[in-house]
């Protein structure tokens, strides 16, 4: 049951990024896009790994996250607690 959630969330979370693409900044696009051809992965990777995926700065990342709505903290290690 706990991976049928994890589908689910990964799925609203790709509508999300998909409604407001045009929005974003062209460095969050590339997050977004890093995002959208790996979601599991990306659901779990920490804020460097997924900023050196997408090629852009840790900010871009987090700015990304914030356009989604996402309540980010981050944690010593740069892992994204939402």
């Amino acid at each position: 049951m706990k991976h049928t959630q994890k589908l689910i969330n990964s799925t609203n979370m790709l509508l999300l990024i998909s409604s407001i693409y045009s929005s974003l900044t062209k460095a969050e696009k590339k997050v977004a896009d890093a995002v959208q051809s790996n979601s599991e992965e990306a659901v779990l990777a920490i804020v460097t790994d997924l900023a050196e995926r997408a090629g852009v700065g840790e900010t871009s990342v987090i700015r990304f996250c914030r356009a989604l709505g996402l309540n980010v903290e981050i944690q010593h290690d740069s892992q994204i607690i939402a």
